[in-house]
């Protein structure tokens, strides 16, 4: 669940891609859900928003146990 620093859901359609890779990004759902299915133990996301860019940085770990919901998390805007 990706939200912005006012703590509201990042908007819906915004791309999601892992930093560094390549390949058709994840997009944001309603209320925030954006779903990966690579994450690595340190996670750096790359978000493209109508608004600019933001990124997000989370440590996962792996549970054999359904799909984990992640977050809120916020995405930083990047810095002039």
């Amino acid at each position: 669940m990706l939200v912005d620093a006012g703590n509201k859901p990042l908007p819906l359609g915004s791309e999601v891609r892992l930093h560094g890779k390549e390949g058709e990004p994840a997009l944001v759902g309603l209320d925030g859900i954006a779903y990966l299915d690579s994450l690595n133990e340190h996670n750096l996301l790359d978000v493209q928003t109508r608004g600019g860019a933001c990124h997000v940085n989370f440590d996962y770990i792996r549970s054999a146990e359904g799909i984990p919901q992640i977050g809120p998390l916020v995405c930083r805007q990047e810095q002039p």
